[in-house]
């Protein structure tokens, strides 16, 4: 069942809702890559974190992103029921943006959709 962040009716996961982790967000359950992203992303999380929508938004895309080797990454449509209108997006996509040059661990499941 996905989790309300992504529209279903299951509960969020530990990893994931914990918005007292680090920067705001805790994005990944490998404390590597999490180290790395609040390294170079933090003051993205922060805002993102801050904003409801955008935290929800968050929360249910790397819910979907670690599960990507069991279930795929079709869950991440859930995210945006209202496509570029969704609430929170820009601010997600700014925080989305910077992960995509932080520099990662070479060993750990880093990762995403």
């Amino acid at each position: 069942m996905l989790p309300a962040a992504c529209g279903g009716g299951g509960s969020e996961p530990e990893w994931v809702a914990a918005k007292e982790d680090g920067c705001g967000l805790r994005m990944f359950s490998d404390a590597g890559c999490e180290a790395a992203v609040d390294r170079d992303c933090c003051v993205h999380q922060q805002r993102c974190a801050d904003d409801p929508d955008c935290r929800k938004l968050a929360e249910c895309w790397f819910y979907c992103a670690a599960r990507r080797h069991t279930d795929g990454c079709g869950c991440t449509m859930n995210c945006t029921p209202d496509g570029l209108r969704t609430a929170g997006l820009p601010l997600f996509s700014k925080l989305a943006d910077c992960t995509k040059f932080v520099k990662y661990p070479a060993q750990g499941d880093c990762g995403g959709c």
